[in-house]
This record gives structure tokens, C-alpha cells and sequence, in this order.
């Protein structure tokens, strides 16, 4: 009993040694200004996210191509029930966009119609903070 309580201790000890690795604040703040987006994009509200997106985004699509591929993709699946976060990746370069200050998200969704989807968005880092300059559901 003694011996058990010992090694109990002694993992305990251990455990609490070692270190805690928290997210650190880039990836906190890129996925932050990710989920602020897709939560107006969640509401429907396409006028609003193509106006909070970046410029990148807007150069390459209208504000009513973007409505009518936002309500294509996203009517069918219903309300999103769940997103979690999958990957955060920074690069400093993407093909066809060029170079800049880009984060690569991930998100793991489910909405009210379809259990499991993947929504990748990418930002770019701005004078004005993080900016969505891509979305893409699959």
C-alpha cells in the first residue's frame, strides 16, 4: 500500500513537472479572426463577410458572385452545430497569390444537414490584423 501511494506520488511529481505548451498568440489571433468570419457566414449574411474579408478575396469575386456561392455551398448543410479547429499552418508564400504574411486554417464542422465537413479558410496578415482573403468547404 505504502509502495503504491509512493509511486502515485512520485508520477504525480513527475506530471507536474513537466512543461505546459499553450497555443501560442498568432495562432490564437489568426483563428480568431477566422471564427469571427465564419460566424457571418454562418448567419447568411454575405454582404457583410465579403465587406470584413480581405482584399485579396474581393479582387477576385464580386460582392454577388460571392452571395450566390456563399447560399450555393453553405443553404444545403443547414445551421453549423459544431467547428473545431483541425490545423493552423503559416507560410509566407502561396501559389498564384504571392508573398505575403499567410495563415492556412482548418476547421473540422458539422452542420444540421452534413455530420462532417472540412472548411479551410486563409488569411492574410494585414496592417488592420488577419484578414480572410480565401474560404472553401469541402
Amino acid at each position: 500500500m505504502r509502495r503504491r501511494l509512493l509511486l502515485a506520488l512520485c508520477a504525480l511529481a513527475i506530471v507536474a513537472a513537466m512543461p505546459v505548451h499553450a497555443q501560442d498568440a498568432r495562432s490564437s489571433e489568426a483563428q480568431d479572426a477566422a471564427r469571427d468570419w465564419l460566424a457571418i457566414v454562418d448567419k447568411g449574411d454575405a454582404g457583410t463577410a465579403y465587406a470584413s474579408a480581405g482584399e485579396r478575396f474581393r479582387r477576385q469575386v464580386s460582392n454577388r458572385q460571392w452571395a450566390k456561392g456563399m447560399a450555393d455551398a453553405r443553404e444545403p448543410l443547414g445551421a453549423n452545430t459544431r467547428r473545431t479547429i483541425e490545423s493552423t499552418r503559416f507560410v509566407d508564400r502561396i501559389q498564384g497569390v504571392g508573398k505575403g504574411d499567410f495563415a492556412m486554417l482548418v476547421f473540422r464542422s458539422s452542420f444540421a444537414n452534413k455530420d462532417f465537413v472540412r472548411e479551410q479558410v486563409t488569411l492574410e496578415n494585414t496592417a488592420t490584423g488577419w484578414k480572410v482573403i480565401g474560404y472553401l468547404i469541402r
